[in-house]
């Protein structure tokens, strides 16, 4: 971003799930793989995009305890694209979260995740930026997400969700 506020179309993020092992013929639990990438749509003159690519490849395990809490977790990397003016790092990304009871048509959900970075050494090698006040070096791997919130979901398959997230540095 390098000045204010900028509007318009952002990166286009496309994925597929492949489910490996149902929960409902494998004693409970469920894996999944997960694929996905970042399209470079966004508008790179005003800062919306980096304009490279970007792959992630997650494996997902989930479980039902009791018909009541839904636990699951993932693990997987990132692939970063080499945009101009930056020194990016590919990372391990992780996750977890729950939901409960998990059976009702309204349910409460909490999530944490976050990444590794396999080099810590992520910055900005284009023009001076301390003109406007940006950092030229950053220090992402300090970060985790919290989410939480709620959701609805019809019988018949009308789905609602809210809730709020917060960065912890």
């Amino acid at each position: 971003i390098r000045k204010g506020w900028s509007t318009g179309i952002g990166d286009l993020t496309v994925g597929a799930k492949f489910n490996l092992m149902s929960q409902a013929t494998n004693n409970g639990y469920a894996a999944a793989l997960r694929v996905s990438a970042k399209v470079p749509t966004a508008s790179t003159d005003k800062g919306l995009g980096t304009g490279k690519p970007d792959f992630q490849v997650d494996l997902i395990g989930s479980r039902e305890f009791n018909q009541r809490v839904d636990l699951t977790a993932f693990a997987g990397i990132k692939v970063r694209g080499r945009p101009d003016g930056y020194n990016l790092t590919n990372g391990f990304k992780w996750g977890i979260g729950a939901g409960f009871p998990s059976r009702s048509k309204f349910k409460a959900i909490a999530e944490m995740h976050g990444e590794a970075l396999f080099d810590q050494d992520q910055k900005y090698t284009g023009p001076a930026l301390a003109a406007i006040g940006m950092p030229g070096a950053w220090d992402p791997d300090a970060t985790r997400d919290l989410f939480g919130g709620f959701q609805y979901h019809a019988t018949n398959g009308f789905y609602f969700g809210s809730g709020v997230s917060y960065t912890a540095s």
